[in-house]
């Protein structure tokens, strides 16, 4: 029976999870640092899920049929760490959310599109053409789940 060295899941996940659970649970930041967050999101954080999905993908080694386990794992990543860049764009003190968003989305896009390019290639172009056209609804997505919860947060406090 081979061993498996799980440092690096167990590194990735740790990761993800705390970068996820900073976002959540910290005060809002200056506008430049909230892009920053939000473009840390799609760029590092998103490889570190990426990873950690090909990584599982060789460790239990799931039958293709149809959709590769790691095609799918990896979309789900995507759209959430775009949201998750979304999210973190919005969360600032300043009165810059919108443009904070819309700066997440113009810088990002290139890096963006080199992950999406040299991680999904070996898939099917049409699952990176997928990836793309989910950039900008899902980080648009994140800033609207931020104002949704920003409501519910004004009106449980007014009540």
């Amino acid at each position: 029976m081979e061993s498996t060295d799980l440092g690096p899941l167990v590194v990735s996940m740790g990761l993800i999870i705390s970068f996820v659970s900073y976002i959540f649970k910290s005060k809002p930041a200056a506008g430049p640092a909230a892009v920053g967050l939000g473009l840390a999101s799609m760029t590092a954080i998103l490889l570190v899920g990426i990873y950690a999905v090909d990584f599982l993908d060789e460790l239990f080694y799931f039958p293709e049929r149809g959709i590769p386990f790691y095609a799918v794992m990896s979309f789900f990543i995507v759209i959430f760490l775009l949201l998750l860049a979304g999210y973190a764009a919005s969360n600032t003190w300043e009165n810059t959310v919108t443009m904070n968003v819309k700066i997440v989305m113009a810088i990002g896009v290139i890096p963006f599109i080199f992950i999406t390019i040299m991680s999904f290639s070996n898939i099917s172009l049409w699952f990176v053409l997928a990836c793309l056209v989910v950039y900008v609804p899902s980080i648009w997505g994140g800033h609207l789940l931020f104002n949704y919860f920003q409501s519910k947060v004004a009106a449980h406090e007014n009540s």
